[in-house]
């Protein structure tokens, strides 16, 4: 399956053929269109991690579909992250910290 070998490039856990023991998925019809489609569970909605994982994974995506290039992904990055500081302030810096001594 070509979303198969496409979610091969991310650093991430996967859980691969959930769809075929559903009835009906859209990812499944999709798929089957000769579209590449798959989910990503990135955290609850309104936290900050949440945020940076989504951003972080449509900024690769569009890396791996060759649509976006490194440099241009470097610079968004530094735009999200001072709109990140701009919304949340010191609690995205102490985030940010507490993630970087995990790393």
């Amino acid at each position: 399956m070509l979303n198969r070998k496409f979610t091969r490039q991310y650093p991430l856990a996967s859980i691969l053929g959930i769809e075929e023991h559903l009835d009906g998925p859209v990812l499944s019809y999709l798929n089957e269109l000769g579209y590449v489609s798959f989910g990503f569970e990135g955290g609850q909605h309104d936290s900050i991690n949440a945020i940076e994982n989504h951003t972080i994974f449509i900024l690769l995506t569009m890396v791996f579909s060759r649509i976006l290039g490194y440099v241009l992904i470097q610079i968004q990055i530094r735009l999200e992250e001072n709109h990140l500081i701009e919304q949340h302030g010191d609690k995205y810096l102490e985030y940010k910290e507490n993630v970087g001594r995990l790393i």
